[in-house]
Parts: structure tokens; sequence; C-alpha cells
């Protein structure tokens, strides 16, 4: 080791070098330096490391100063000093320690040299100082061995511990290399690993490399970096963070003038701040440009008061606390990506476009001045969405003239109470009622957007709304004349901030004229839909008689359920009493109109019927008088019911029976059968005659007896069979035929009846037929008790002739 003390200089005129024993190798260091000032001019400190015979394990550095003043001037050169596996503490060329200083100027150089410690051309300590007015640091290597400080890759060029001052000269092709544990890991400031005060006025720092972050510099703790001037370029941070600074932790950058341009990483091409930091970029001058996205703050804070910040895709990545006071930002696809955090905007600045993610939004919190105005790019548009907030104190309005919305559809950009926010270009659709009466709400409709019409709320007496058209019509004759149906779709029916008025347009309603006041049915009778609609007609102004085109819309029944698409009127059991049809027809326009049909369906009972056997002597009729015969049978039957006429009923009778033979004497069976609803019905044509239900059936039989003419010989005139019950025979008076013993037996014998049975019988003339007929058709009903009675007081005294 050469100690140096007081002033000294060495000076190697360019042709000569200092250089490292290597033969024991020698480890140490080269040139100590404690003393005023030591001048090394032209000459070169080699720490032989290029040697074969070198081992390259040399544990020390090529000058190290503790005190004084180091004059690194023009010729003098430090170089191949490799310290590639002890872990040295400082680095390969230069180590300053606490109070020393190190001048670098025009001509020197500082490269070649290796190191698994931080800063492989020169390491600064706390209390020391490096000033780089001129010459070169160059291609020094700081390869990292584990995590940790200074043994994970810090600081290819220069590791700063204390105070660095680059005035000029250039610091190129540095590197700070990584290390593998599981994954790639370490490699931080390819030129520059700063941990204290960093002042940048002059020079260049281009074409460095770090493995992870800090192409150029990378700034931690609670350091200080200053850019006052000089260039950062060109420096490469592959594909990860901060080409050409990368702030840390606590530390602050400012940039006031410069250059940082055209570095590469994959995220913050020139500048990224660290998500676990509280660390601070403020810029107010200089020229931050390159590729894709110039400077990433990923969650930290940046204050921007003047300068130029430009990325081929985007200028600033706000993921944390952006102030924008002055300044020009811009990008090719967006000059500001605010994807998280905050994001204050107020000054004289220029932004020429914000990208904005879904939940975030841009405040102005002071007055604001953006030149050439800024798009905004909504990542997802919605109408309300605010884009904006203002807490200024502008005008909304004001504010507005320093942004667009970037063209989608019709979005605009709207100023509204607070803020600016994403709206709709749309225009207004008023309703006029046109002769009706109501309310309807002004619909707001985006341009370029198909709608349908609100539907139509007015009301108009006696009348049906059909649709809509711009022009005023009173009386609609045609479907010409509608332009929009009720609801129908529409689309640029006017400008952004018009309004287009729609009249309401109207059809009279058909009328109805009444039939029946109400209509009453029978229990079982079929009513279908034209029974139910009979004698109502409909007629519509334009159309004429649409009384074919009534239809029954539902059927409320007497319990009040309601029966929708029936083609027939419940009528049995279940549903008697008082219930309403409902009925409506439509015009062509589609106006229809209701009315109301009252109706009752009544109850029905079967009709009374009576019969009762008939006699007739042997060969009183012959066998071929059929038609004689039957209506001799109808004759005898008695019918009646309460609602239908007898006539009526007639058309309901059914005999059924067995062929009597009246050549012989014998008994014959006879079924009758009589139902009702059967007739005239209000709803007939004239002279119509049909069932119209099933009706109310009875059912009985009677005896058909043929029994021998001759009764007596006495008797010569023809004469008819009579029989009467006995309980009548008591009441006759002792002269009545009907006890004349005699005749009695004969008749008996005839009829082969004895007194035990049930009627007694007695003969009279044709003459005496004709009065009992004559009786008989005055009779309400021939066979009741009082009418039997009438009939033998009448002619019991008859005698024979």
């Amino acid at each position: 080791m050469l100690r140096v003390k007081g002033k000294k200089t060495i000076d190697g005129n360019s042709r000569y070098q200092i250089r490292r024993k290597t033969k024991p190798v020698y480890k140490g260091t080269l040139l100590w330096m404690q003393g005023e000032r030591l001048r090394l001019e032209g000459v070169t400190l080699n720490g032989s490391g290029r040697s074969s015979s070198v081992s390259g394990d040399i544990n020390g550095r090529l000058l190290e100063t503790v005190s004084g003043m180091v004059l690194l001037e023009k010729g003098a050169r430090l170089c191949a000093n490799y310290n590639l596996t002890s872990f040295t503490d400082g680095g390969g060329g230069i180590t300053i320690h606490s109070g020393g200083k190190v001048v670098m100027r025009e001509g020197s150089v500082i490269y070649d040299n290796l190191s698994i410690t931080g800063g492989s051309g020169v390491r600064v300590e706390k209390g020391g100082s490096f000033v780089m007015e001129g010459g070169t640091i160059r291609d020094n290597v700081v390869t990292g061995q584990k995590t940790g400080s200074d043994f994970d890759g810090r600081g290819g060029g220069i590791h700063n511990r204390g105070e660095v001052w680059i005035q000029g000269g250039a610091i190129t092709g540095n590197i700070a290399r990584g290390y593998r544990s599981g994954e790639n890991a370490g490699g931080f400031g390819g030129a520059v690993y700063n941990q204290n005060r960093l002042r940048i006025t002059g020079g260049i720092i281009r074409n460095n490399q770090a493995s992870f972050a800090g192409g150029a510099v990378y700034t931690n703790e609670e350091s200080q970096v200053s850019l006052e001037g000089g260039e950062i370029y060109e420096n490469r941070a592959e594909d990860q963070r901060g080409g050409g600074i990368y702030i840390s932790a606590s530390s602050e950058v400012r940039v006031s003038g410069g250059k940082i341009w055209n570095n590469t990483a994959r995220h913050g091409t020139q500048i990224f701040l660290s998500s676990t930091s509280s660390g601070i970029l403020t810029v107010s001058g200089g020229k931050i440009s390159g590729a894709g996205t110039a400077v990433w703050n990923n969650g930290a804070s940046i204050k921007v008061t003047g300068g130029e910040i430009r990325g081929s895709e985007c200028g600033l990545r706000n993921l944390g606390v952006s102030q924008i006071r002055g300044g020009n930002i811009s990008g090719g696809e967006k000059g500001i990506f605010h994807d998280e955090g905050k994001l204050f905007l107020s000054g004289n600045i220029q932004v020429n476009r914000i990208q904005i993610t879904e939940e975030q939004h841009v405040t102005v919190d002071l007055k604001l001045w953006i030149r050439g105005g800024c798009e905004l790019v909504p990542e997802r548009y919605q109408e309300g969405k605010l884009l904006v907030r203002i807490t200024s104190g502008e005008q909304e309005r004001e504010v507005q003239k320093n942004f667009s919305l970037k063209k989608r559809k019709r979005f605009i950009l709207e100023a509204r109470s607070g803020g600016l926010y994403i709206g709709r270009e749309k225009y207004v659709i008023k309703f006029d009622a046109n002769g009706g009466v109501g309310e309807m709400r002004e619909q707001k409709v985006y341009v370029d957007e198909t709608v349908p019409l609100d539907p139509c709320t007015y009301k108009r007496s006696g009348y049906g709304f059909v649709g809509w058209s711009a022009q005023l019509i009173p009386k609609v004759t045609e479907p010409g004349m509608i332009k929009w149906k009720d609801k129908g779709s529409v689309k640029n029916l006017a400008e952004d901030g018009e309004s287009i008025l729609l009249y309401a347009l109207w059809v009279k309603a058909p009328m109805f004229s009444r039939g029946e006041a109400e209509l009453v049915f029978y229990e079982e009778e079929q009513v279908d839909q034209e029974i139910m609609h009979y004698g109502i007609r409909a007629e519509d102004e334009l159309e004429g008689d649409l009384t074919g085109k009534i239809r029954v819309e539902k059927i409320i029944l007497p319990d009040f359920r309601e029966l929708k698409g029936a083609d027939r009127l419940p009528t049995d059991s279940d549903h008697l009493g008082k219930g309403s049809i409902v009925l409506s027809t439509a015009n062509s326009f589609g106006v229809s109109s209701q009315w109301i049909q009252r109706y009752e369906v009544i109850s029905n009972a079967a009709p009374e019927l009576e019969v009762s056997d008939r006699y007739y002597f042997v060969s009183e009729i012959q066998n071929s008088q059929k038609e004689e015969i039957l209506q001799d049978f109808r004759r005898s039957i008695r019918f009646r019911d309460d609602i239908e006429t007898q006539e009526q009923l007639e058309h309901g009778l059914e005999i059924s029976w067995e062929k009597p033979d009246f050549d012989r004497a014998g008994s014959y069976r006879v079924h009758v059968r009589i139902r009702d609803q059967f007739g005239h019905r209000f709803y007939m044509k004239p002279g119509e005659q049909r069932r119209y239900g099933r009706g109310k059936l009875s059912a009985k039989e009677f005896a058909v007896h043929v029994v021998d003419r001759e009764n007596d010989i006495t008797i010569e005139e023809e004469g008819y069979v009579r029989f009467i019950s006995r309980e009548y025979l008591d009441s006759l008076s002792p002269d009545s035929v009907w006890k004349t013993e005699k005749l009695r037996r004969l008749l008996e014998d005839s009829l082969n009846k004895g007194q035990e049975q049930y009627e007694e019988v007695w003969v009279i003339t044709g003459e005496d037929k004709k009065r009992i007929k004559s009786f008989i058709k005055t009779q309400e009903n021939p066979f009741s008790r009082e009418s039997n009675k009438k009939f033998i007081e009448m002619f019991s005294r008859l005698r024979k002739k």
C-alpha cells in the first residue's frame, strides 16, 4: 500500500502505471490517501484483473481516501480491479470515506472494474463526496450475490452514501447485475445507486443497465436526487422498472432541467416510483420522454409544475397521488393514465389526453387552464359517471372549456353541479293531447338510438288513441295519417338539445245500440256467442255496421268469477243467478268499445204429465188405423208447464207403444215422455221452432184395454166404457146407473173384472160421448179430483135408452 500524506502529485506522463503486485497475490488497497491533496495525472492505477496470473480475488481497492482531496486529472486511469469472491465493503475503483473528497476532471477515466459489492467504479461513504466535472466512468460491473445491503448488486458505476455532484463527463456502459435465488433478484442502479445526495447539473449518463430497477439511477432510503442539467438516456432495466430513474422508499427526486430520454424498462421507461414508498418526484423543468409509459407512479407522490413529460403510449401513469400544476404531459394514446389513487389538476398546463379507469375521477382543486384542451377517455362509458370533480370554486361551465370527451357513439361531456360527467347527446319529445285529457312528461331520447315512445296516458271520452303525428290532425280518416303507433320505435327525431312536439291522434270508438235490457235463460239452455249478443248492434263512424264483429270478451258469472274465451254461457244448476256479459268490437284502427249485457239464468222444473188407461171395444177401431189410434192416445194425455205453452210442449211429446190388436180382447202398455225447452225463444227468427236446450224430462206409462163389444144382449147401440174409482161409488145416489146391479154384473163378466177391483163400469151412448168430450175440454185439468166429481154428478143419472 502506498500511503500519501500532504500534497502530492503522481504524474505518469501518460506512459506509466502503478500496478498491483501479482506474485504472491496481494490483497489490499493499492493507493491510500490520507493527506491534504493528491493529484493523479497521466498515470494508470491497474488492479491487474486482466492478468492471467491473477487469482481474481484481490480484496482491495485501487484508491481509498479518508481525508483531503484527490484530483483525477487528464490521463488518470483507474482500471481492472476485480473483487469477485470476497465481500469487500467498498467499490473496486475508488472508495471515498468520511472526510475524503474526489474530483474527477476531463480526460480521466474509471473503467473495467468488477465487484460483488456496491459501486464497482466509485463508492462514496457517508461524509465523503465525489464531484464529476468531466472524464468517464465506464464498463464497470457489480454482481449481486445475495440479499442484503451492498451484496445484491447495487450501483454498477457509483454507489453513493455521501455527496455526489455530476457536473460533466460521461457515465456509460456500467452494469448492476442481480443474482439467482430461486428466481432472478437484485441488480439496482446501473450507473448510480444513491442513498444520500445526488446532484446532476451536466454530463451524460448513457447505456447503463440494471437487472431489476433503475437502469441509470436507483435512489433509496431518505435520499435526494436533483436533476438540473445533463442527459440520462439509452439506459435499460430490461423487462423491469425505471429505465432511467427508480425512486424507492422515502427518497425525493427533483427534475428542474436536463433530459431523461429514450431509456427502456417494462414499467416506467424513464422514471418509476415504487408502490411501497413515500417517495416524491417533483418536475419543474427539463424534458422526460421515451417509449411506452414515460413516468409510472405506482403509489407514491408526483408534483409537476413545469417541464415536459412525453411517452409514445403514455406520459404519466398514476396509481398514487399526482398533482399537475404546470408543464406539458403528452402521450400517443394518453398523456395521463389515471389508474388508481388521486389526480389533481390546476394552473397553466398542457395535457393532451387523460384516460380514467372505471372507479376514478380527476380533481380540479385550483384555477385551471389547459392549453389546447384535454381529451378525457373513460375506460367505460356510462351516463352519469363523474370524470372531473371541481373543488376550485370555478363555475362548471368554465372548467368544461378545458376538456373534451373522446367520441364514442353520442356520449358527451356535461357540466353539472360540482363536476363534469359523462352525458349523452339527446333531444326531448313533448306530447300534445290534441283534444284528450291527462298529462304526459316529456321524454328524453338519445341521439342515434332507437327507443320506443312512452305509452300514451291521455284519455278522450268516446275515442280511442291510435298513434302520434308531428303535424296537428283534427280527425284521422285513414291509416296513412298515423306516423307512429303507441310505443312505436323512433330514432333521431331531432338534434342534440332540440325538442319535437308529437300530437295524439284519435279515432271515434264504435257505438253500441241496445238490445234486450236483460237476457233470461233457462237452466240447461244452450247459449252460444250469437245468443249472448242477440239484438245488440254496433256502428262505426267511418266503417258503418260492425255488428258482425261483436265478440264476447268475458263473462262475469253470478259468483263474480270471470270467464274469458268462452264460447258458451254456463247454465247448469251451479250457475243459476244474475251475471254480466262483456261484449266488445273494434274497427280497423283497432279502436274498441265495450258493452255490458246483463243476464239471468233461472231454474227449470220438469213439465207435469198425467195419463190414464184407455178402453176400446173389440173391433171398435181397425188395426190399420194407426194415425187415428195415435191421435186418440194423444187426446187422453194431459200435460202442462209453468213457462212453456201447450203448443210448445207438444213438440217434445213422445209416445212409444206396443201395437194393440183391436180384433180381440187384451191389454197393452204405452210409454209417454215429454221434455220442455222447445219453442219460440226471443232470439229465434219468426216462425222458427227448434230445441234450444236439453230441458227437463217427465215420463209415465198407461195401459190400452181392448174389451168385448157385447156386454148385454139387450144392448143394441154402440157404447163406450168409462171406469170410475171405487172411492166415488159410495157418494152416488141409490138410483144411479153406477149402482144398477144387473148392469154391473154384465159389465164385470164382459171385462173379466170382479168386485174386488178398483174400477166400476158403466155404459153410455154415442150422444153421451159427445157431451162428455165437451165437458172435458172445458176443464183446466180434467183428471183432477174436483173435475172428476163434477163429471160424476153430471152423468150419474144417465140411463140406457
